[in-house]
């Protein structure tokens, strides 16, 4: 919780570039659903992950993981990942 969310989501972008995927932070402000845009080719699959970062106290619930299933689905991307520094709620959990 040291780092404020803009270094939050830059230590996010940092860790999947060391993943092997070509990241980029969106901008801070209308994000449309996402902080990163990681890509990645490897035998003939193209991989699209939107990472939602949440630096944040308070638990996850249904709407954070709702909202970015709607992102995934609308980008047709890959993948969704959320990351964050608390915890699930049980209802959230069940969606993902």
């Amino acid at each position: 919780m040291s780092l404020d969310p803009f270094q939050f989501e830059l230590l996010i972008d940092a860790l999947y570039r060391k993943m092997g995927y070509k990241a980029t932070l969106t901008q801070i402000t209308y994000d449309r659903g996402r902080d990163i845009i990681a890509e990645r080719e490897c035998a003939g699959q193209r991989e699209k992950v939107l990472v939602q970062c949440k630096r944040k106290e308070k638990n996850i619930g249904v709407e954070d993981v709702r909202a970015l299933l709607g992102v995934v689905s609308n980008e047709k991307a890959t993948k969704g990942v959320l990351v964050c520094t608390s915890e699930f709620i049980p209802e959230a959990r069940k969606l993902s």
